[in-house]
C-alpha cells in the first residue's frame, strides 16, 4: 500500500493543528447557522437543497475569516477560490478545499477507505524520520503541484440534518467523478478551538471546548449535495 497520502494528511493536521482546530469550530457554527438562516423557508432542514446548504456554509466561513483581525503566526491562509470555494493554503503550497462529503457520488462508500493495517503507519513514520535526517524536506511529502490526489476538508451533517457530525482532512482522487472517485486517506480535524483575537488579554488561552456535544451523532446522507 502507498502510505504517502496517509502520512501527508497526518502530517498536515499536526503541522496546522491550530488552523484546523479553529476551522472545526467555525464549521460547527457555520453549519448550524446555515440551518437557522433558512428555517423560515425550510422548517425541516432535510428539505434544503445541498447547493443551498453548501453555498451558505461557504459564504459564512469566508465572512467569518475576513471579519477577524489579522492574526500573527497562522500557518495557513483562507481565500476565495473558483465557484466561491473555500481554499486554505500553507507556505509549502498545499491547497486544501472545504467541501461537504460527496455522498451523492460515493453513495454507500462513505467509509470505504483503505486505512493502513495496525503498525504499518507507525513503521512508515519511523522510516520517514530516519530518511529525513539532515534533509530540508520530508521524504514522503511530494511537490504539492504534482500530487496525484487533491486535499479536502470534508464535513458531514448530523442525523438531524442541523449540525455538524464530523470533519476530516482527506486525500481524494477525482472527487467530482462518480465512477472513479476514491478517498485514499483521512485524518480527523483537531477538537474545535475558539478564535481568540490578538487584543484579548487571554490570547494565550487556546483551550479546546466541546460546546457542540448536542450535535453528536452519525451522519446521514442527504442525497442532494452537489458541493
Amino acid at each position: 500500500m502507498n502510505l504517502q497520502p496517509q502520512l501527508l494528511v497526518d502530517e498536515l493536521v499536526r503541522q496546522h493543528d491550530a488552523v484546523f482546530a479553529r476551522l472545526h469550530a467555525d464549521l460547527h457554527e457555520a453549519v448550524l447557522e446555515s440551518a437557522t438562516r433558512w428555517a423560515d423557508r425550510f422548517s425541516d432542514p432535510a428539505e434544503m437543497s445541498g447547493l443551498t446548504r453548501c453555498v451558505t456554509v461557504r459564504q459564512t466561513l469566508l465572512h467569518m475569516d475576513t471579519s477577524r483581525s489579522a492574526e500573527a503566526g497562522l500557518t495557513m491562509e483562507m481565500s476565495l477560490g473558483q465557484g466561491m470555494s473555500v481554499v486554505l493554503k500553507d507556505r509549502a503550497g498545499h491547497l486544501v478545499r472545504v467541501r461537504k462529503y460527496p455522498s451523492y457520488l460515493l453513495g454507500k462508500r462513505t467509509r470505504a477507505i483503505r486505512t493502513p493495517p495496525p503498525g504499518q503507519r507507525e513503521a512508515a513514520e519511523a522510516v520517514q524520520l530516519a530518511l529525513d535526517e539532515g534533509m530540508a524536506e520530508p521524504v514522503f511529502v511530494l511537490d504539492p503541484t504534482r500530487l496525484p490526489f487533491e486535499l479536502f476538508v470534508l464535513w458531514q451533517l448530523d442525523g438531524e440534518q442541523i449540525g455538524l457530525a464530523e470533519a476530516e482532512l482527506a486525500a481524494v482522487v477525482a472527487i467530482d467523478d462518480s465512477k472513479t472517485v476514491r478517498i485514499l486517506a483521512t485524518a480527523p480535524l483537531p477538537a474545535p478551538a475558539k478564535f481568540v483575537a490578538p487584543s484579548d488579554p487571554n490570547a494565550d488561552d487556546q483551550s479546546l471546548f466541546d460546546d457542540f456535544g448536542e450535535f453528536d451523532g452519525d451522519a446521514e446522507e442527504t442525497g442532494n449535495d452537489p458541493a
